[in-house]
This record gives C-alpha cells, sequence and structure tokens, in this order.
C-alpha cells in the first residue's frame, strides 16, 4: 500500500482531508514553532493544494486511460453514481437513492434533481447511459469494460431514472457503480474516445474544473461554480510532474508541495529517523 504524507501547513482542504497548521524550516533558517498540533483547527475556505504525480496522464479520461495519474486527477472533475463516505459506506453521489429488486439482479438509481456540467448544461440519465455504453463498447478497448459487460440491460424511464438488470445476482455491482466517472453525452457523442480534444479539455461535475494543462509541468484546477456537491473547500488544486519520488521529498520538505505519496519502506525509512518531522506531517 502506499502511504499518502503531507506537511500539516494547509488548512483549507477538501472534507476528505483533515490537516493542521505547521510553521516550516525554510532556506535553512530556523524558525521557532509554537504550533500546537494535538489542537483542532477550524477549517477555513480558500488556499491552493499543491501535490506531485511520478506520471502525466495520457488524458483524462479514465476508462480510456487507464492509468492511476489519470484517475487522480479526474476524480476531482468528475462524478460517480455512488461514493464511499469516511465510513467506507455507499452513499449517492449523483443519486439521491437506489433500489434493489428482490431477485437482487435490477438495480434502480434516482438521480439527484437539477444536475449540471460546468457548461450549465443537464446532466441527466442520458449521459449515465451514454457511459455505460461508451465503456462497455469493444471499440472503446477500455480495461474497466468487465463489471459493467456483465449488465444485460440499462434503460432509462425518465430524465432521472437510471435501471441496470444482470443475468444473475452480483454481489460487487454497487461497488462499480461507485467507480464509474459519469460522462457527458453532449460533449462526446459521435466522437473518436481515442482521440478527442475533450481528452485534455474536459467539462465536468465535480468539486473541480480544467484550467490549465503545462505538458511535463503541471496540471491546475480551481473551483467548478456548478458543482453537484456545492462549494469546494481549497480555491486551487495544481498537480506537479515530479517523476522521480525522492525528488518529490526534497520538495515537500522545501515547502514547495503539500501532498506526496511514499510506499511504506521509504516511509519507515525516513521518517522515524527524523522525529523532528513526526509531529508536521500526517499519514492517510
Amino acid at each position: 500500500m502506499v502511504q499518502n504524507i503531507r506537511l500539516n501547513r494547509l488548512l483549507p482542504l477538501l472534507p476528505i482531508y483533515v490537516v493542521c497548521i505547521s510553521a516550516l524550516l525554510s532556506c535553512g533558517k530556523s524558525v521557532e514553532d509554537t504550533t500546537d498540533y494535538n489542537k483542532q483547527y477550524p477549517t477555513e475556505a480558500g488556499g491552493t493544494l499543491i501535490d506531485a504525480s511520478t506520471a502525466e496522464p495520457s488524458g483524462l479520461i479514465s476508462m480510456v486511460a487507464g492509468e492511476s495519474a489519470s484517475s487522480a486527477i479526474s476524480s476531482h472533475i468528475f462524478n460517480s453514481l455512488l461514493k464511499y463516505d469516511k465510513n467506507l459506506d455507499l452513499e449517492g453521489e449523483l443519486v439521491e437513492n437506489w433500489q434493489i429488486s428482490s431477485d437482487h439482479k435490477t438495480i434502480t438509481f434516482k438521480l439527484k434533481p437539477n444536475l449540471k456540467w460546468a457548461d450549465g448544461k443537464p446532466l441527466t440519465s442520458a449521459d449515465v447511459l451514454f457511459t455505460w455504453k461508451l465503456v462497455t463498447d469493444e471499440k472503446t478497448r477500455s480495461p474497466y469494460a468487465s463489471d459493467y459487460q456483465l449488465v444485460k440491460k440499462a434503460t432509462t424511464p425518465d430524465a432521472l431514472t437510471f435501471s441496470v438488470t444482470y443475468d444473475q445476482a452480483y454481489a460487487p455491482a454497487l461497488d462499480s457503480w461507485a467507480g464509474l466517472q459519469i460522462l457527458p453525452k453532449h460533449l462526446l457523442e459521435n466522437q473518436d474516445i481515442h482521440t478527442t480534444a475533450f481528452a485534455r479539455n474536459p467539462v465536468g461535475s465535480h468539486y473541480y474544473k480544467l484550467d490549465s494543462w503545462t505538458h511535463g509541468e503541471n496540471l491546475k484546477l480551481s473551483r467548478n461554480p456548478t458543482s453537484v456537491l456545492g462549494a469546494a473547500k481549497i480555491d486551487k488544486l495544481v498537480t506537479r510532474i515530479i517523476p522521480d519520488n525522492s525528488a518529490q521529498f526534497l520538495e515537500l520538505m522545501a515547502d514547495n508541495i503539500d501532498l506526496m505519496a511514499l510506499d511504506p519502506i521509504k516511509y519507515s525509512r525516513i521518517i522515524p529517523a527524523r522525529p523532528e518531522l513526526q509531529k508536521k506531517i500526517s499519514a492517510v
């Protein structure tokens, strides 16, 4: 398992991040740290979160790209029908409720009303059906298609209802719908999913929208004012492309990034040897 670590210096983070404020050493100058790391600080809106990625995504349609770099960034731009809460229980993201038939073969999802894409167009069950058809199309060659190919029938009785039926009960069915990022039909219909410019200039429905993508350097996201989940806590997200993990750690120590990933071996070798850092770093 990869361990995510961050310096506790940035207060206004997404709801999934829990952090504290810290004073850091910079440019070799000693600064007295009087921060109480055991204190709970109130969240505030604003600020920028900078993280690092060892790879640059090939595109931001994750079902096609098939790599973690794409999924990590596109997950801030696109929503799924369901998501996991802090207790790892499923809850609605685009849907307000769902029902499972008595034979456990059919799931009927009810979307939240008045959902919108970042361009202001309505997000409806037609987009969900379009995404399902796209991911299961053999021409798409999606590495994630297998779960959705088990669906023998998908229907949209109305703009807020999406229903899927399986040949037989499928235990991980709900889990699979927490992993499918819904795409806009009105922007992708009749396009070649492998060559579309949308992959580098996406329009989603989540907390953030893509502002810029500088090849080999960074991707910058800002708040999506029409986010279906409401306003994000952080103003901007920046992902820097830093291929070397050791270089990322140096950037973290230099206060140039806020978040990075370390594998357990590196984490166990580095952090215990730096006791002064332990109270300033959160492991998640």
